[in-house]
């Protein structure tokens, strides 16, 4: 079984301190892994909203200075049991398998 995970973003939640615009301060967020052999996408049962933590601001980035890679790192670094989430989405698409046996695409499609 081969299965690719990833980050899913629903929203970030920003605020303003100061002249420190846009300050990220909460990311809402999913998990999701793709099996290549069922072809299809499944989500783990837990996910969203995360603390950023604190800024330094003689370091700051604001939302629009971060690229999707680097919330996805912090994401990877913060969310807590990311392996339990992984293990989740492979005994969902074991269940499937179990339940449907095998799925054929419709001809006329």
């Amino acid at each position: 079984m081969a299965v690719t995970y990833r980050w899913v973003i629903n929203k970030v939640t920003v605020a303003d301190e100061g002249d420190l615009k846009d300050i990220i301060k909460e990311i809402i967020w999913a998990y999701e892994g793709f099996d290549t052999e069922t072809n299809m996408t499944y989500r783990a049962p837990l996910g969203g909203p995360i603390k950023f933590g604190t800024h330094d601001p003689n370091n700051f980035k604001s939302f629009n200075d971060f690229t999707k890679e680097e919330i996805e790192q912090w994401l990877e670094a913060n969310v807590p049991n990311v392996e339990g989430l992984k293990k989740s989405i492979v005994e969902m698409i074991e269940h499937r398998k179990k339940v449907f046996k095998k799925t054929k695409p419709a001809p006329w499609l």
